[in-house]
């Protein structure tokens, strides 16, 4: 499954077309995966990561953000589900910090929330 094609990405070079083809199919696995099982933590984890990747190294910006801002929710509900996850915890600090770094290099807000790059960076060092 996911797992799978992310050990095989992992084994490319980053920034080829197999891998990402790989992460491509883990993620649309994991999203999969969580719509049978919506509370799955290793769905979760898996999936954030995999955006994260996709997001920082094969994405365009504007489906970066997007990324990173699922990823965001995802580590959110992660961190809910399992708070005393150090992991979890990592992967939302890492989701909300870059999509941080890129909302203050664009001068974005995220979607119609009040959220904005101050925030993410905020709430990236407060979850360590």
């Amino acid at each position: 499954g996911g797992t799978e094609h992310e050990r095989r990405a992992g084994s490319y070079k980053v920034g080829t077309d197999k891998a990402y083809h790989d992460l491509s199919l883990a993620n649309e696995l994991y999203r999969r995966a969580l719509y049978f099982r919506p509370s799955s933590i290793t769905s979760m984890q898996c999936r954030a990561k995999v955006l994260i990747q996709l997001a920082t190294t094969y994405q365009p910006l504007p489906t970066a953000m997007l990324s990173l801002q699922e990823a965001v929710a995802l580590g959110r509900h992660l961190a809910d589900l399992a708070p005393t996850s150090v992991s979890a915890r990592e992967t939302l600090a890492q989701a909300a910090s870059l999509l941080s770094s890129i909302l203050l290099e664009t001068g974005n807000k995220v979607s119609s929330r009040d959220e904005d790059a101050g925030d993410l960076a905020r709430e990236a060092l407060q979850v360590l």
